[in-house]
């Protein structure tokens, strides 16, 4: 009787507790700004956050409010089939209505990458170098995606994000 009564009220702790767990369980969503590399040769990326966005010496926020940074420079390697390493978030916002080139706009200032064969690539609110399309740009083309990511077992963010691709084919010939 004893056992039977330790049986019912573990289960009845354990009914209660992942029931607890479910309920507390909270969905956030967001917009993500992401560069990925799909040439055949390393990117060394180089971005320009406006001065309100600055944290010190290489670093910037990651998204408005919040705490945590990004560096200002970093390396992608080539694409070598699916990789989530040829690919860096570089801003994030709750606002799931602003789009890619306005959320851009806002954050920086210009980008610049460098390909190990010494192309360049800048972009700029006003102008592109190197590249066929400006990340700044209204008309640019971005791929986009969602993925749910975990940061506790019961907080779950849904990412929207908008990739704007650095491909061989889109860099420009001519380049500088």
């Amino acid at each position: 009787m004893k056992a039977l009564l330790k049986t019912t009220t573990l289960s009845v702790f354990l009914l209660i507790f992942v029931v607890g767990m479910v309920s507390c369980t909270t969905e956030t969503e967001q917009s993500d700004i992401v560069i990925q590399n799909r040439t055949e040769n390393y990117i060394h990326v180089t971005l320009f956050p406006i001065a309100e966005l600055l944290r010190g010496e290489g670093f910037y926020l990651k998204c408005f409010g919040c705490g945590g940074s990004n560096s200002t420079s970093f390396t992608l390697p080539p694409n070598e089939g699916i990789s989530w390493d040829w690919d860096e978030l570089i801003f994030f916002t709750p606002d799931l209505n602003i789009t890619p080139h306005a959320l851009v706009s806002q954050v920086f200032d210009s980008i610049h990458i460098r390909t190990d064969n010494d192309l360049l690539i800048r972009f700029t609110h006003e102008n592109v170098v190197g590249f066929s399309e400006n990340i700044f740009s209204e008309n640019a083309t971005w791929e986009f995606r969602i993925y749910e990511g975990h940061l506790k077992p019961q907080d779950v963010v849904k990412h929207h994000q908008h990739i704007f691709v650095i491909s061989s084919d889109r860099i420009v010939a001519n380049n500088p």
